[in-house]
């Protein structure tokens, strides 16, 4: 072996270890793209080592050739790996320049493969002979040919734009550790002209390339080194900074929170009252016809159910029609709100379950308070009794006459009222289907009530 191999073969040995060792690194960390185009880079360098070798032991022309060739297509790849290096490190989108660079070598590299003697011109022999170290070095080489001079024109224009981008890296984005990487790559560059300058005759030295290729790996690991260093501190930094962020935030969430919950039950109460609106008739107040019904369904089955009385109300205002004849309709709409007060004051929505049960606990309730009052219609008005016998649902109904009778206005001193009541009242011992027959019977004491002069209530037990 030829003395001057042994440093290119140690620097062999260097670039593949480097090239395996970032390799193994891109597959532990994969979003990490550089090392991946790093390795492949190495790889190349590697490649190209080994032709340099074989170009420095070559004892023919032919023999020297065909390594020669095997440094063009390892040229051409350790561009195309440094160039995607240069992209991944600098972040740098894949954009038109790049992607005519890589078909450029894709076709120099099919060119090459397709036409081997446009590489270099055979006839065209260059066979020189130098001292290193009093060692005399004899190149068997040939010009280059047109492939090799495309190659090296594109190779010229592929370290102008790479410079160009680490240079707007460096400076414009104010990464400092891409500095020594700028420096290992303008060495670089200096040797390939100079090897270019040395393939051509118009310099008498040896290949510098070979050489130059061990700074760049240098350069090019220690950039990588101090960029995951940086983001390494970064990550900590951010870490730091993302614990106190959650504690802020985790109190944010906790006064968002609070803040929800005011705010749904803001909401529920508001819903409450809508639905209470919808519930109710706009001028009394009272529970309108749907609702009433509603009402009286859930109260009737909850007396099947647990076996309690309750008695129902209907009443018709005693000649409304005249009343508003006479006075006007705004004061039969204040007769109305009246004797909707007079209800109101009587009686109460209330959960039937909940006071069948304080009525379990604690004997029976009073009835004041207890009842659930509506408005069925224009002058007509519904009282439900729950836990009412007849006895009570008579006294009930009594007392909400005499109060009725007892309406008074100052603007209109000579206005009385007064109501015709029918009540029903169920018992649970007699079988009633449901609270719809109970309102027929109701209804029907109400035209006893008023075919039988007004101004009274007739209260019929269901069945009876």
């Amino acid at each position: 072996m030829a003395v001057q191999s042994i440093p290119v073969l140690l620097m062999f040995g260097i670039s593949v270890y480097a090239g395996i060792s970032h390799l193994m690194m891109f597959l532990n960390l994969r979003e990490n793209r550089e090392n991946l185009s790093f390795s492949l880079t190495c790889f190349f360098i590697a490649l190209y080592d080994l032709t340099c070798i074989g170009l420095y032991n070559a004892d023919s022309l032919a023999t020297g050739i065909g390594w020669q060739r095997g440094q063009y297509f390892a040229a051409a790849g350790l561009v195309a790996g440094f160039l995607f290096f240069i992209h991944d490190l600098t972040r740098t989108k894949v954009n038109p320049v790049r992607k005519l660079f890589t078909a450029a070598l894709i076709l120099m590299v099919l060119a090459g493969s397709i036409f081997p003697s446009r590489i270099f011109d055979a006839s065209a022999p260059s066979i020189r002979k130098i001292m290193i170290l009093r060692f005399p070095v004899t190149y068997y080489e040939a010009q280059p040919g047109l492939l090799m001079n495309a190659l090296i024109l594109l190779i010229f224009f592929a370290v102008v734009y790479i410079f160009v981008l680490l240079r707007r890296s460096m400076v414009k984005e104010k990464r400092k550790e891409i500095g020594p990487l700028l420096f290992g790559f303008l060495a670089f560059a200096a040797s390939t002209l100079l090897d270019s300058a040395i393939a051509k005759g118009t310099i008498s030295f040896v290949y510098t390339a070979e050489y130059s290729f061990l700074l760049l790996i240098f350069m090019m690991d220690f950039t990588v080194q101090k960029r995951f260093a940086r983001l390494y501190r970064e990550v900590g930094n951010m870490n730091v900074l993302l614990e106190a962020r959650v504690l802020e935030r985790t109190a944010d969430i906790r006064k968002l929170s609070d803040e929800l919950a005011a705010a749904n039950r803001d909401l529920e109460e508001k819903n409450r009252v809508l639905c209470e609106l919808v519930d109710r008739d706009s001028l009394t107040r009272l529970l309108n016809h749907a609702a009433f019904h509603s009402r009286l369904a859930e109260v009737f089955n909850e007396a099947k159910r647990h076996h309690f009385s309750i008695g129902v109300l209907m009443m018709d205002l005693d000649h409304f029609k005249r009343i508003n004849d006479e006075n006007g309709h705004p004061v039969g709409d204040r007769v109305i709100r009246e004797v909707a007060g007079v209800l109101t004051r009587s009686s109460r929505n209330y959960d039937v379950k909940a006071r069948y049960d304080e009525h379990l606990e604690k004997g029976p309730p009073p009835k004041t308070g207890d009842d659930v009052a509506g408005r069925y219609g224009g002058d007509e008005f519904a009282v439900i009794l729950p836990f009412s016998s007849e006895r009570e649902t008579r006294i009930a109904a009594d007392r909400i006459c005499k109060r009725i009778g007892e309406i008074r206005f100052e603007d209109f001193p000579g206005l009385r009222v007064s109501v015709s009541m029918g009540g029903a009242v169920y018992d649970p011992r007699i079988a009633c289907e449901n609270e719809k027959m109970l309102m027929q019977v109701a209804d029907k004491a109400l035209y006893l009530a008023k075919t039988g002069g007004r101004n009274q209530a007739v209260i019929e037990m269901y069945g009876g």
